[in-house]
Order: structure tokens, then sequence, then C-alpha cells
């Protein structure tokens, strides 16, 4: 038995598959996409994304594509070494955000499951709060 942490759904491997399927189940909501073609699809998209640690794709492993899953596993792993970015934080945010630019403010109104987490419209930056 495994146990995880309520807080840090991060940790549980339920859990970081039903993100992007509420997500997907969503936009498929709000495209009036089929559920069932969403679904397909983002099954599809999930066997052939290479796993984080193997940068091997779970349909590659299934069936064996050891040749061409080796040389992209080898190539990733270059890519990773030379950008020097193996070691850094999933929630590293390189980005800095300036008055003039244009953001997407959280929809603190949420009532429904389906409702927008993002408010529609732009917002433009007037002006930054400095720090102390």
């Amino acid at each position: 038995m495994q146990h995880s942490p309520p807080l840090h759904p991060s940790s549980n491997p339920a859990e970081t598959f039903m993100r992007p399927l509420g997500k997907t189940m969503k936009i498929a909501h709000f495209t009036k996409v089929p559920e069932q073609t969403a679904l397909q699809q983002l099954l599809s998209n999930y066997r052939d994304t290479p796993h984080t640690a193997t940068s091997i794709s779970p349909a590659s492993m299934m069936f064996c594509d050891s040749q061409e899953s080796i040389f992209r596993y080898l190539i990733q792993l270059y890519k990773m070494l030379e950008k020097g970015t193996k070691n850094q934080s999933k929630f590293q945010k390189d980005e800095t955000i300036n008055e003039g630019d244009q953001v997407l403010m959280r929809n603190h109104r949420k009532r429904a499951k389906f409702d927008p987490d993002f408010l529609h419209e732009p917002f433009k930056v007037v002006e930054i709060a400095k720090d102390g």
C-alpha cells in the first residue's frame, strides 16, 4: 500500500493523471467536442508522450520500439545536459511581468466544475508593487 499526502496531489500517481483528464473534459465541454473523442485523443497523446524519467513513451516500451526509443532517449539526454536543465525545479519560473503586459486574471467566482479557471478578457498591468 502506498500513502500520499492529502494536500500534495503531485505525489499521488492517480492524481497526476486526473489533472490532464479533467482539463481535457473541461475543454471538450467548452468546444462542444464529444467526450469520447476527447478521451481517445487524450489517451493517444498520453501513450505517445515520453516519460520524464526514461524519455521513452509507454507505447514505445510496450511495443518494443527499442532502436528508435534508445536513440530518442540519447538525443533528449544530450539536450538536457547541454542546456543544464536536468536539476531545475519544476515550479521555477523564468519570465517576469512588466508594466504594460497583458495578463489573465484567475476566476475567483468559480461556482461550477466547468467554469473557466481564468477570466476570458486580458487585463493590462498598470503598476508593479515593490517589495519592502
